[in-house]
């Protein structure tokens, strides 16, 4: 007999300066065999230690999180000095030193994945990444309305538009969690 259980809080903030307190909890239980929902009341303690829970398994989401992108970013890094032939089309034509660019964003990359890997200056690296991928934000832009998109088709590059906004929000979501 598979139960879906919801967890219901409302929430009434009592001081500025203290944490928020519970009020009107409940469990909501639906058996998909009667499908009739019923409401069964417990203590504030009892969803209160619901509610720690559910929160250390979003710390523990957003650690893992962290620990993939910094994987990601040392990953990408490397791949600058493996393969920089690929990112040579990135690099705006008007800039001077191409392979010198390459060379640099790969080491920033590398410090950064790095950074996100050390609690004392993930928040740092957090940052740092987020202000990375806004700078690259613009070339990812150009490369959408460019005749030639240096990441290959028009397809790709409209799916990479999107992507990189989603590392802008995670970067960004990675550096609010190690703020509390």
């Amino acid at each position: 007999m598979p139960t879906i259980i919801r967890l219901n809080i409302e929430w009434k903030l009592t001081n500025p300066k203290r944490a928020l307190i519970c009020d009107n909890v409940g469990l909501d239980f639906f058996n998909w065999n009667s499908r009739k929902p019923f409401r069964h009341k417990r203590n504030k303690r009892t969803y209160l230690v619901f509610f720690l829970i559910k929160s250390m398994n979003m710390k523990i989401f957003w650690i893992v999180v962290r620990v993939l992108f910094a994987f990601f970013m040392i990953f990408g890094g490397v791949q600058h000095f493996l393969k920089p032939d690929f990112y040579i089309p990135f690099v705006p034509s008007f800039l001077p030193f191409t392979t010198a660019i390459i060379y640099v964003s790969g080491i920033i990359e590398i410090l950064l994945g790095i950074l996100l890997f050390i609690p004392k200056y993930a928040k740092i690296g957090a940052l740092g990444v987020l202000l990375l991928m806004l700078i690259f934000l613009p070339i990812h832009v150009w490369d959408v309305f460019s005749a030639t998109p240096a990441i290959g088709s028009h397809e790709a590059a409209l799916i990479r538009l999107p992507v990189q906004f989603l590392f802008i929000a995670i970067a960004w979501k990675i550096r609010d969690t190690l703020k509390k």
